[in-house]
């Protein structure tokens, strides 16, 4: 009986042994690499793929890139500069860079079009107020309060891009409000299909053929407004921000219509049974 436990006491582990670093293979980024980009045959051929178009992209425009003008006036003068250093022997016959100056020297158009310079301080508050708009949507943290800016961000953000008198966009904005009414207080007695058509139809028809003659009528009485600039003069960056925003914010309603439309629908089935 000795004998056997002496036996056995040589197989008890008397320390524990240090923690060691799993295999490469098992954590980190050679494990993320093999299950998501050569998980199977497809996914490999895919990711070699990638890899092919990836690098005869760059390799095709990274010089072009990286060697690119940055002190030139013009174009003329981009490609005298280019010349020269192909003459000097600092670039190949044939090379072919960017024109970066264009950008030093027409940012403002790219961002404003042809806006007024000075009304260039317009076009930057509707930024600001489009930013300020995007905050209750994006986070929650921020007061539900910041949803009323929200949904006047797209009519304040035309006033001030466009200028004019500042009825337009509140006669607008009460257009959009006979829509709202007609969805909160028609849908029990028109129903949620026959509400929903009327709420898109009536505004339409109000801004249509009632919206000129008041907002005209204010002005006569009132006339407060900013300078008017002309469409043909507005555009670049911006303006395809303005109105992708204006274009999502306005739609909100609609989307949000239907499933509460459906929701009342389902529950007034409900409470029949």
């Amino acid at each position: 009986m000795t004998d056997n436990l002496a036996n056995t006491d040589s197989y008890v582990r008397t320390e524990m042994l240090s923690e060691q670093s799993p295999p490469i293979t098992a954590a980190g980024p050679v494990k993320w690499i093999r299950e998501n980009l050569f998980s199977s045959i497809p996914n490999a051929i895919m990711t070699i793929v990638s890899v092919y178009l990836v690098y005869y992209v760059l390799s095709h425009t990274l010089g072009w890139m990286v060697g690119g003008i940055w002190d030139a006036g013009s174009l003329s003068e981009c490609r005298e500069i280019r010349d020269a250093r192909i003459a000097d022997g600092v670039w190949a016959e044939g090379t072919n860079v960017a024109c970066w100056a264009v950008l030093s020297d027409r940012w403002h158009q790219l961002l404003f079009g042809f806006y007024p310079s000075e009304f260039y301080w317009r076009p930057a508050v509707a930024l600001l107020v489009f930013g300020g708009a995007l905050l209750p949507v994006l986070f929650e943290g921020v007061s539900r309060k910041m949803l009323f800016l929200t949904l006047a961000a797209p009519f304040i953000c035309y006033w001030l891009i466009w200028g004019g008198s500042i009825w337009g966009p509140l006669v607008v904005i009460f257009g959009f409000g006979i829509g709202v009414a007609i969805i909160m207080f028609g849908a029990r007695s028109l129903g949620t299909l026959v509400s929903t058509i009327a709420a898109i139809i009536v505004p339409i028809l109000f801004m249509m053929y009632l919206a000129g003659p008041i907002t005209a009528g204010l002005n006569a009485v009132a006339p407060i407004g900013i300078p008017s600039v002309d469409s043909a003069e507005i555009g670049g960056f911006l303006l395809a921000v303005v109105i992708g925003a204006a274009g999502i914010i306005l739609s909100m309603p609609l989307v949000l219509r239907w499933p509460l439309g459906d929701n009342r629908i389902c529950s007034s089935s409900t409470s029949s049974r």
